[in-house]
């Protein structure tokens, strides 16, 4: 997903075992402090992506991402606090319960939307996801050009830059 956000940005990609499950890591090179939003969005959409590539590819719903997605609700919470997203309905009420509820209320909508970008993402890029599925798969540990090569079309023509929605 950092791939196709960002051409480039991913300098390292592997799959891991343990506990009966198969996960994957990417790093990325991008400062994580004061990033703009559209950065934001995107982490927040590449930290979502490994579920929703899961789900596209075996139809099950990823039981070992409960940490990715505790990490996207942080992000999310951030992003809003840092662009100020819970609006001028939220000033003034502190850490009331109402604020809390509200405040929830937002982060579970805006996962959700995140979520599904990511799916849309994925599911247009499939061929992309596939090809490289099989090369970590043969290789297990991939650096960036190794990523940006199995993504390349079959014609060899480099994909198109994605922009979140």
């Amino acid at each position: 997903m950092a791939e196709l956000l960002e051409p480039g940005s991913v300098h390292l990609g592997y799959i891991c075992h343990g506990r009966g499950s198969v996960g994957g890591v990417t790093t990325s090179g991008y400062e994580r402090n004061r990033i703009s939003r559209k950065k934001m969005e995107q982490e927040i959409m590449v930290t979502l992506a490994g579920r929703a590539a899961v789900e596209l590819v075996s139809g099950d719903l990823d039981p070992g991402a409960a940490g990715d997605m505790k990490k996207a609700a942080w992000m999310i919470n951030e992003a809003a606090k840092t662009y100020f997203i819970f609006g001028p309905e939220m000033r003034g009420i502190g850490d009331s319960e109402l604020h809390s509820v509200r405040k929830e209320e937002y982060i579970c909508r805006e996962m959700e939307r995140y979520a599904m970008e990511a799916r849309r993402l994925l599911a247009e890029n499939r061929g992309k996801l596939d090809r490289l599925i099989q090369r970590l798969m043969e290789q297990h540990t991939l650096v960036g050009s190794e990523i940006r090569d199995a993504i390349e079309d079959s014609a060899g023509q480099k994909g198109r830059r994605v922009h979140a929605a």
